[in-house]
Order: C-alpha cells, then sequence, then structure tokens
C-alpha cells in the first residue's frame, strides 16, 4: 500500500509539473504572438505613413517641376492604419510623416516648400500651388487678403473725413464665410484706434470691394494705412499670415 501511495503522490507531482510546463510554453506562445501583431501592427503603420508622404511629395514635386501659376487638389486620409492621427510637416527640403512618437520622413526634389495647413479626411480638398513666394500647401479653407493695388479714396478736406476703398480677395479654392475689415493710421509715431467694416462671405477665388470711412488725422500728406482682414479671428483659413497689409499713400 505505501508504494500504491508513493506512486500516486510522485503521478500528482508529475501532473502539477507538466501543468505548469504547459502553462508556461502557452504564456510564451502568447507573448510571441502578441510581440508578432504589435510588430505587424507597426509595419503597417508604417507602410501607410510612407504611403501617404509620398502621396504628398508627389503633388508637391509636379507643381515644382511645371513652374509658377501651376497648381493641384490632393486629399489624404484622416488617420493611418492603426487609427493614428498623424501630421505632414516640411523643414527645408525634408518632408516627414509624424505619427504615434514615430516619423517617416524623405528628401524632397524641390526647394522653398512652405506647409500652412493640411485638412485630414478624403472629404477635403488640399492645394499646392506655385505661388510668387514659392510651392505654397494651404488647406481645405478660405484665405482672406486685402489687395492694396486696389486701393483708393476720397478726401473731404474740409471735413477732413475720408472714405478708403479696397478689395479684399479670397485667394481659396474654398468660400469664406462673413468677416471684418479694420482700418488704422499712423500719425505722430503712433497708430490711431481703428475703425471697422463687415466683409459680406466671398466665394472661392472671387474679391468684394468694400468701404471704410474715418477721419484723416493730420490732414493730407504722406499717410501709412494699416490693413487686418478677418480682425476679429473668426474665420478658419488656410494661410493667417497674410491678413494684415501696410500701405502708405499721398493723400493731396
Amino acid at each position: 500500500m505505501a508504494y500504491s501511495r508513493n506512486s500516486r503522490g510522485q503521478a500528482s507531482i508529475e501532473l502539477v509539473v507538466g501543468v505548469m510546463f504547459l502553462l508556461m510554453i502557452f504564456s510564451v506562445a502568447m507573448m510571441l504572438a502578441n510581440q508578432k501583431m504589435s510588430e505587424s501592427s507597426e509595419l503597417k503603420a508604417y507602410l501607410d505613413a510612407k504611403r501617404v508622404g509620398r502621396s504628398v511629395k508627389l503633388n508637391i514635386e509636379a507643381v515644382g517641376e511645371q513652374g509658377p501659376g501651376y497648381f493641384k487638389y490632393f486629399s489624404v486620409p484622416g488617420k493611418i492604419q492603426g487609427g493614428y492621427n498623424y501630421t505632414v510637416t516640411v523643414s527645408g527640403n525634408v518632408l516627414e510623416v509624424l505619427y504615434h512618437g514615430r516619423r517617416w520622413s524623405t528628401r524632397l526634389g524641390v526647394g522653398n516648400v512652405t506647409i500652412h495647413s493640411i485638412d485630414y479626411g478624403l472629404e477635403f480638398s488640399n492645394r499646392v500651388v506655385y505661388a510668387p513666394q514659392g510651392i505654397v500647401v494651404v488647406g481645405h479653407r478660405p484665405n482672406l487678403l486685402p489687395v492694396t493695388q486696389s486701393l483708393s479714396f476720397d478726401y473731404n478736406s474740409s471735413s477732413n473725413v475720408i472714405l478708403v476703398f479696397i478689395d479684399v480677395k479670397n485667394d481659396a479654392h474654398v468660400g469664406s464665410p462673413a468677416s471684418t475689415l479694420s482700418f488704422s493710421q499712423f500719425h505722430g509715431g503712433m497708430m490711431e484706434p481703428a475703425v471697422f467694416a463687415q466683409v459680406p462671405a466671398i466665394p472661392a477665388f472671387e474679391s468684394v470691394r468694400v468701404c471704410l470711412e474715418d477721419t484723416l488725422y493730420g490732414g493730407g500728406g504722406l499717410k501709412t494705412f494699416v490693413f487686418e482682414v478677418d480682425a476679429e479671428g473668426v474665420v478658419d483659413e488656410g494661410v493667417e499670415d497674410d491678413n494684415v497689409v501696410e500701405k502708405t499713400v499721398y493723400v493731396p
């Protein structure tokens, strides 16, 4: 009977050891499987980032090869594989796709490229254009700017009131909602208080004429006028750094 009890005890120990060994093998197998899945997901995200980056690169280079005035539209997905948000940037002649703490980069075959904005999602059309200042990328947004070449004015010296007329252009493929235009004057080394005018909604690539009325500080002579479109910052624009212009004119 003692021999039988020892045999059963030995068998129990062997069973426990066998089960533990199987569990260990299973745990290692699961760890390896998870690692492979993670590596596979990272590879898919990397390849998708590469695909998006190459698409943006090809559009930029196509415009650069064609020369000034040429433009193209392109769309990019809202997220890359794995559900990651991402951004596309250009520094010098290096284009990068940044995602989930990682990056994919490539060198552009053209220089002087600026990405002002990109909208992510296939429902949006981004625009790359060869502008006078270089190759510019803008998102699916309006772009308002005062056109100083259109400036004219009507000055009444007896009342010292000046009417200023200027065009506001929406230089984008997306219509703009209504906004405001401010007009200021430099006088005595200081900026005088601004006056404002409403700017109606402007369709894509169109302009509107805006009139502003103000007192002409210091009377006629050489004057510096400052205009700022979307002065209240209500329009999300593709380019935000061209809203303010300065113009020096002679008022007889």
